[in-house]
């Protein structure tokens, strides 16, 4: 029983709500957007391991963007799919800050 509910208990702090919300400081998006940027961060946390399980093998982490045609073609994906989230991701984030600074200034 403890087993389970250790499992399930964090998933509770991925519903959306204003207490969890996106706020480190001088980063905050608004709180429509967290379930967006939970689901883009998830998408980004897991596409990023899988791409360093797929790496090719003895290609450090911060090296694997100059051994890119080294990759497998499913590699390849995972590795674009991997920067598009995080693109997104950072895309959303920066959005999200222009839009309270909007409303903070009244506009």
């Amino acid at each position: 029983m403890l087993r389970k509910l250790t499992a399930i208990a964090p998933l509770a702090l991925l519903w959306p709500n204003t207490a969890l919300a996106f706020n480190w400081g001088g980063v905050r998006a608004p709180d429509e957007m967290d379930a967006i940027l939970t689901l883009l961060l998830i998408a980004f946390s897991g596409s990023f391991m899988i791409t360093v399980l797929m790496k090719p093998s003895g290609v450090p982490i911060n090296r694997m963007y100059q051994h890119f045609g080294e990759f497998s073609i499913l590699g390849r994906l995972v590795y674009a799919f991997t920067a598009l989230s995080f693109i997104a991701l950072m895309g959303l984030l920066f959005l999200g800050m222009g839009i309270i600074r909007a409303e903070e200034a009244g506009l």
